[in-house]
């Protein structure tokens, strides 16, 4: 049996449905946010990452910005693989610098830690990194 991907319409719903309103619009935002710095949306089975497309790479070696789950949380777990596609650790230290400060906690977690994931009931609704469109982290 082949598994969904999810769409965002299905991820916002269940995010809503599972952790409430406010962690749903958190999530668009941050949907809206991927839109604005060109990042791919990748629909999993309970979650969708938000990854940089590479040019010259598979899918499997895009960057990962973030990822944010079915239950309404988010993390991001592979900063420290950026410089090893070209990008300097300076740009690692301060994407990851930039979402401690957004959402008021470290952000630095994977899926075999979802219980460390930040709870989007809990983030700001309105977070700087995503109002200043994130001309920053373009290449």
């Amino acid at each position: 049996m082949k598994r969904r991907h999810i769409t965002e319409e299905q991820l916002l719903a269940e995010i809503t449905a599972n952790a409430g309103p406010h962690a749903g619009r958190v999530a668009a935002r941050l949907l809206d946010f991927a839109e604005s710095v060109d990042a791919y949306k990748v629909g999993r089975y309970k979650s969708i990452s938000v990854r940089y497309r590479r040019l010259d790479r598979s899918e499997g070696q895009w960057l990962t910005l973030f990822v944010i789950t079915t239950v309404g949380t988010f993390y991001c777990n592979w900063l420290y693989r950026w410089h090893e596609q070209g990008f300097p650790k300076s740009v690692e230290k301060q994407y990851e610098l930039d979402l401690k400060h957004a959402l008021n906690r470290a952000v630095i977690y994977g899926p075999v830690e979802p219980r460390d994931a930040v709870p989007l009931k809990e983030a700001p609704e309105r977070m700087d990194c995503c109002e200043q469109g994130g001309e920053e982290y373009r290449q």
